[in-house]
């Protein structure tokens, strides 16, 4: 079975920078969680959309999602999207209006 990971940032992604003390989003980790866990079965096809903060994440943002989305369910396969709490919510209704025929699970 193929899956789609679409990264978008948010903790997950956060590294800790001891030079200013401070969390960012620098780089994307998920692969390198992925390689650790080794998920039977399955293959995880990453697509790193964006590394940012939720609460960085604008309109233009959401519309790019929706796009890779839309791309991937020609697919007819499973979507995970990685996305920091503070607004994936917002995220989640602007998927949900966008697309109404698809059942989405949190």
């Amino acid at each position: 079975m193929t899956v789609y990971l679409i990264t978008t940032g948010g903790t997950i992604e956060k590294i800790y920078s001891e030079q200013t003390g401070e969390v960012a989003n620098l780089s994307n980790k998920i692969d390198r969680y992925l390689a650790k866990l080794r998920p039977p079965d399955a293959e995880v096809n990453v697509v790193p959309l964006m590394n940012k903060d939720s609460l960085d994440m604008t309109d233009h943002d959401r519309v790019l999602l929706l796009g890779m989305v839309r791309a991937i369910l020609k697919e007819n396969a499973p979507i995970v999207i990685t996305h920091g709490t503070d607004t994936m919510v917002e995220s989640g209704r602007y998927l949900e209006r966008a697309l109404p025929d698809l059942r989405f699970r949190l």
